[in-house]
């Protein structure tokens, strides 16, 4: 019984992508930039007029979002380096903090 279960919810889970891909291709969602605003248009006015404007407006600029990845992208360098740098210390205390977790462990048993 499990399997036909199993059987039924998979295929709603591939309906409904599949339901969503055939109405967004159809919307002109996947077209060229023409289509794609029109979209976009279609779902602002009919769909979702009120928060639309609100989660488009949250949108960054090409501009600001470049420069968020690359503060991210620094700021990823800068944690790696650190560990890098601080391999022996931190070698140190998880090191120490393993063997009080096994003594712990071994005792306990």
């Amino acid at each position: 019984m499990a399997t036909f279960s199993n059987v039924v919810i998979n295929s709603a889970k591939v309906a409904i992508a599949g339901g969503a891909v055939y109405y967004t291709v159809k919307q002109g969602v996947w077209s060229d930039t023409g289509e794609g605003s029109a979209a976009l248009e279609n779902v602002r006015e009919t769909i979702l007029p009120a928060t639309a404007t609100e989660y488009i407006s949250k949108i960054p600029s090409p501009g600001n979002a470049i420069t968020s990845g690359l503060g991210m992208w620094n700021g990823g360098v800068q944690t790696v380096f650190s560990f890098i740098a601080n391999i022996p210390s931190n070698v140190k205390y998880y090191s120490k903090v393993a063997v009080t977790e096994a003594v712990s462990v071994v005792r306990g048993s």
